[in-house]
C-alpha cells in the first residue's frame, strides 16, 4: 500500500510538469504567423496526434493536414509564377508555401494507474521545402510525462519560438 502511495505521489508531481527542450539548428528560420504547421505522424491509440494539433490550434498556430503541406509542396511549380503559388496555396490551404514546417514525433507511452504517460518523447521539426531539420528536442520528466501536459509543452515552445 505504501508503494502504491509514493508512486501516486510521484505520478502527481511528475505530471504536472514536463521539461522540454528545443535545439535550434538553423537560427535563420522564422516561424510567424504565415508559417504552416503538420504533423507528419500517423494518429495513435491515446489520440496524440489529435491532441497536439488542438494544443497547437489553442495556440493560434496554424495547422493543416500532413497530407495537404505534402501536397502543396510536391506540387509547386519550380518555376517563379506567384499566381500558380496562390492557388496552389489556396487549394491546399496554406498560408505561405516558402514557410511549411512538418513536426514529427517519436515516442512510447503506458499505461499508469490510468493515466496515459511518456516514457519517452522527442519531436523535429522539418522544413518541407528543403527536408531538412530546423528545431529538435525531447523532453524529460523522469519517465512520468503525462501525455497531456508534454504536448501543451510542445505547443508553447512551438508559439514560443515563432515572431509575430
Amino acid at each position: 500500500m505504501k508503494k502504491i502511495i509514493i508512486l501516486l505521489t510521484c505520478i502527481f508531481i511528475f505530471s504536472s510538469c514536463s521539461i522540454m527542450n528545443i535545439k535550434n539548428i538553423d537560427s535563420s528560420v522564422v516561424l510567424n504567423n504565415e508559417t504552416t504547421f503538420c504533423i507528419a505522424n500517423d494518429e495513435d491509440k491515446i489520440g496524440t496526434v489529435k491532441n497536439l494539433r488542438q494544443f497547437l490550434e489553442d495556440q493560434d498556430i496554424y495547422i493543416v493536414p500532413f497530407e495537404n503541406a505534402k501536397n502543396a509542396i510536391e506540387n509547386r511549380p519550380n518555376y517563379a509564377n506567384n499566381i500558380v503559388v496562390k492557388d496552389i496555396e489556396k487549394i491546399f490551404n496554406i498560408k505561405n508555401i516558402n514557410s511549411v514546417y512538418s513536426i514529427v514525433l517519436d515516442y512510447q507511452y503506458e499505461r499508469v494507474l490510468g493515466e496515459t504517460i511518456f516514457k519517452r518523447f522527442r519531436y523535429n521539426i522539418v522544413d518541407l521545402n528543403s527536408g531538412k531539420t530546423v528545431i529538435y528536442g525531447n523532453s524529460h520528466s523522469n519517465e512520468l510525462g503525462n501525455t497531456n501536459i508534454t504536448l501543451k509543452t510542445l505547443a508553447k515552445k512551438i508559439k514560443k519560438r515563432m515572431t509575430n
